[in-house]
């Protein structure tokens, strides 16, 4: 066996593994591991959304928003008593420099970059994945003693 080669012994089999299969099994386990990620942001997107529903639905159609002057038009009232109006948690009231977010608007933007930057990785992990999968070609050395090589081009 050479340096870059591993002896992986199962059940009655022997197979000689290239590091360049490890590879390969490595980056299909990232691949199913960014899934699950953009599942998960996909999620939290989702429950931004949710969540800013919710609170528009119940409150006559408009935002509520927590401010100090009067902000009200089409889209949006103000208040200043959280009894006032129902689920005032998930209204807009949290500023962040000139605008004010909702928690639901913080979901969203979370889930939104999460999944981009996801999509992203796992863009660069399929193609390095399709690159690995096309140098590889796996022969037979010995048919009856189930002893595999990679071979390389």
């Amino acid at each position: 066996i050479k340096m870059d080669e591993i002896k992986v012994i199962k059940m009655d089999e022997i197979k000689v593994i290239k590091m360049d299969e490890i590879k390969v099994i490595k980056t299909q386990d990232r691949v199913i591991r960014l899934l699950g990620f953009m599942l998960l942001a996909f999620v939290i997107l989702l429950t931004g959304m949710l969540m800013n529903f919710v609170v528009i639905t119940e409150n006559g159609g408009k935002m509520p928003i927590l401010y100090s002057f009067d902000y009200s038009n089409k889209e949006y009232f103000s208040y200043q008593n959280s009894l006032e109006i129902n689920y005032p948690l998930l209204t807009d009231r949290f500023e962040f420099g000139n605008t004010i977010y909702s928690l639901g608007d913080i979901f969203l933007t979370i889930g939104f970059y999460g999944f981009l930057i996801i999509v992203f990785v796992l863009i660069i992990n399929l193609f390095r994945l399709y690159k690995l999968q096309k140098g590889i070609n796996f022969k037979v050395i010995n048919q009856n003693s189930n002893i595999y090589k990679l071979k390389l081009p």
